[in-house]
């Protein structure tokens, strides 16, 4: 089976990504009603900065005293919308994750049911007892938690630049210049996730199958006195999660940081150019003021972003295991007699 799984993690990630997207797919009528809610929410945020340049503008205008009233209103509204597009949107894709991971530790009973005792021969208890616990919880958080923050923090990335370039397509192409570089530091840190996330998921069955055999081999242990041993391999199997995790970690928090910084050292080029006043020479100062929050707006999305992707890897990776498990071939019945009634003797 080792085997088999390096070669089932040796496919294209999209490959196995797609796979796992048919289980969320099964349930449309959540996720629509999950996506609803990203739409709203990610929409909430250009309308506040409409909002908030509409009102700048407003205060020097003719319509002062309308605008005085429809101002506050206008900001519950958003803050309403905003509010209820989160809650659609959690908890759908928080009641998609629970449905995911119930339909896999299903399909994974069953199967673990049909297959040859040889297979449980060759394989630990505890590696597979990791798969139904462990695994699937990944699988969970990258089909939940991924799509969420996709769906949300993208829409909101695609809505702020639509908000920038309707008042300055110029200005904006001149912060997608990044998007080269940026994606090149995700596609490398995708690479080490993923890797990392196979290695915890080993590690981490390791540790089971060892609790397992202390607990059930509690009174040989203390009868042969292998107390130490067992505790050396535990403290062993540990810590090689430990470091796995710890890799994962570093890598996350390197590559985070430092996409943040080319996003960072983009807006300071576009805030610095907005400044100009060849730019918005016949702009009112609420355009100034939405074009400048839109801009610095995005940096949080896009963090997220990228943050999301060491969720997807360990899903992918978790995706790996328990498919080549489920793609299993189970025994074969070979019985030709059938019995139509036992009388017990």
């Amino acid at each position: 089976m080792a085997t088999k799984n390096a070669q089932e993690s040796g496919k294209p990630g999209w490959t196995l990504y797609k796979r796992l997207l048919s289980y969320v797919i099964q349930h449309k009528l959540v996720m629509a009603v999950g996506l609803t809610g990203f739409v709203i929410f990610a929409a909430s945020g250009p309308a506040a900065t409409q909002w908030l340049g509409w009102t700048l503008d407003s205060i020097n205008s003719e319509s002062y005293e309308e605008a005085r009233i429809l101002s506050p209103l206008l900001c519950i509204v958003i803050a309403f919308c905003r509010g209820l597009g989160s809650f659609m949107g959690g908890y759908s894709m928080a009641n998609l994750a629970q449905r995911v991971m119930h339909r896999l530790r299903f399909e994974l009973n069953a199967k673990l049911m049909k297959l040859p005792a040889t297979f449980f021969d060759q394989h630990t208890s505890g590696r597979l007892v990791s798969k139904v616990t462990y695994d699937v919880q990944q699988i969970a958080g990258a089909a939940s938690e991924a799509i969420t923050v996709v769906f949300r923090e993208g829409l909101t990335v695609v809505f702020y630049l639509t908000q920038l370039f309707l008042i300055d397509w110029q200005l904006t192409l001149t912060f997608l210049v990044i998007a080269p570089l940026v994606g090149s530091i995700v596609s490398l840190a995708s690479k080490r996730f993923r890797r990392y996330s196979s290695q915890m998921q080993d590690s981490m069955g390791e540790v089971t199958q060892i609790t397992n055999e202390t607990i059930k081999g509690q009174r040989v242990i203390r009868t042969f006195n292998a107390e130490d041993y067992v505790n050396d391999r535990l403290f062993a199997a540990s810590e090689r999660n430990r470091r796995q995790n710890m890799k994962m970690e570093l890598t996350r928090n390197v590559s985070t940081p430092l996409v943040q910084m080319i996003v960072a050292m983009a807006l300071a080029f576009l805030v610095w150019l907005a400044m100009s006043p060849d730019f918005f020479a016949g702009s009112t100062p609420g355009e100034f003021v939405i074009f400048l929050s839109a801009a610095g707006l995005l940096a949080k999305p896009i963090r997220q972003l990228t943050q999301v992707n060491s969720v997807i890897q360990r899903g992918i990776a978790a995706s790996a295991s328990i498919f080549t498990l489920l793609d299993e071939a189970p025994e074969t019945d070979q019985g030709t007699h059938a019995k139509r009634r036992v009388d017990g003797k």
